[in-house]
């Protein structure tokens, strides 16, 4: 830890995201103490950091060249009135559409700090107790409002699980999670949680699994998700809604909440034209759905939506199916590079982007939060030499991953 406080504070980073998300729960203007902060951080480590060591890496330059290109369409083209106040204020401080979003993909040069895995291994240690705290209160209904803002679990359990640390604690937390996202009805992260534990559990325990081609599974995995999308997108109808109405029972629809959000994008977008290079970083789509509950009288966002809650449409919204494209190439290209790798903790690493690359189907926007900001992290690490885990203490997890041995932390 003491050669990364010189450069960058991990630690002090996210908890300087979380109070940003926070304080933007409450509509409180010190968010912005934070947030500076934040931006402080980028400029002074985090960028020169990136030109040093992973300029030369095309798929990450591209997502992050097209992003600088959104935010000066916003600046020099966009009418930007898709929020309210100063459009320049919310560019700065909105951490669901602003420049911090962009910024995201520049976290995959951290990693290549030293000692940094040990640094990242600590700060996950201390979010276990912080899960269970959190969740125990959810359970019992005691509002609390970190519990959105720290939603990093499934990153956090995996890697400690493999790296045999307090794996019974780790279950523990897992299980507690697992029981208040189905109280809370938090069905995405349940999946995600649920999956990515699963998958890395049987890879750290089944050797057999060591032949099975991975890369195959993250093509499939990927090319699924993709196929998905434009299913939705060439027959202009919800995949959901569409095998509800072919193969199944027509009121299992009304439960999904997502079904709406693409029917309402793809007429929206149908309207405006706006597919290859979507509306802006502050552009919006107009909701029938927002409109009908703000008649009603009950809680609604606003009828021309700022964001929506799947990762792939928010892409597609910001920055068109360009920037989708983009952002799936980058990703692909992560994972094809830790793939090359022996170590078999880069197959973890693997497991946990691919999960969430699928879910960002039904969910997992991208905002500039503690759980985007981990999965950059975790892109670092399959970036990263295997030089850069070498310094872990680990308990032979694997045979193959020639680690030094110390007792369980």
């Amino acid at each position: 830890m003491n050669t990364i406080k010189n450069k960058f504070n991990l630690i002090g980073f996210c908890i300087a995201a979380v109070l940003s998300a926070m304080l933007t729960v409450e509509n409180s203007t010190l968010k912005i103490i934070p947030i500076l902060y934040c931006y402080f951080i980028i400029f002074k480590h985090i960028m020169p950091l990136y030109l040093e060591k992973l300029k030369s890496c095309w798929a990450i330059n591209i997502i992050l060249l097209y992003g600088i290109f959104l935010v000066l369409r916003c600046m020099f083209f966009d009418v930007n009135d898709g929020v309210q106040g100063n459009w320049l204020m919310s560019m700065i401080g909105n951490l669901q559409v602003g420049a911090l979003v962009v910024f995201l993909p520049l976290f995959t040069a951290v990693p290549s700090i030293p000692n940094f895995f040990d640094s990242f291994i600590k700060l996950n240690k201390y979010l276990i107790y912080i899960y269970i705290i959190l969740s125990v209160l959810s359970i019992f209904k005691i509002e609390n409002l970190c519990t959105n803002a720290i939603l990093a679990s499934s990153v956090c359990l995996a890697i400690l699980y493999y790296l045999k640390i307090k794996r019974l604690l780790i279950i523990l937390t897992v299980s507690v999670i697992l029981v208040r996202d189905l109280i809370t009805d938090e069905r995405s992260m349940f999946i995600s949680l649920f999956l990515t534990m699963a998958v890395s559990i049987i890879y750290s325990h089944l050797k057999i699994l060591d032949k099975l081609p991975l890369k195959l599974f993250m093509y499939f995995g990927a090319g699924f998700t993709i196929w998905l999308l434009m299913f939705n997108l060439y027959y202009q109808e919800d995949f959901f809604s569409w095998l509800a109405d072919n193969y199944g029972n027509n009121q299992m629809v009304g439960d999904n909440t997502r079904s709406f959000l693409f029917i309402e994008f793809i007429n929206d977008f149908n309207q405006t034209n706006a597919w290859i290079l979507g509306k802006g970083m502050l552009g919006t789509y107009f909701s029938p759905e927002m409109l009908r509950a703000s008649k009603a009288g009950t809680t609604a966002d606003s009828i021309n939506r700022l964001i929506t809650e799947c990762g792939w449409l928010l892409l597609i919204l910001k920055g068109g199916l360009i920037q989708a494209f983009l952002y799936g190439i980058s990703q692909i290209f992560i994972m094809r590079k830790a793939l090359e790798h022996k170590l078999h903790i880069y197959k973890i690493f693997v497991i946990i982007l691919l999960v969430h690359f699928i879910l960002m189907f039904v969910s997992f926007s991208i905002y500039f939060d503690l759980q985007n900001i981990f999965y950059w992290l975790v892109a670092g690490c399959c970036l990263s030499s295997p030089e850069n885990f070498k310094t872990i203490k680990l308990t032979n997890v694997k045979k193959h991953d020639n680690f030094n041995n110390y007792s369980n932390i």
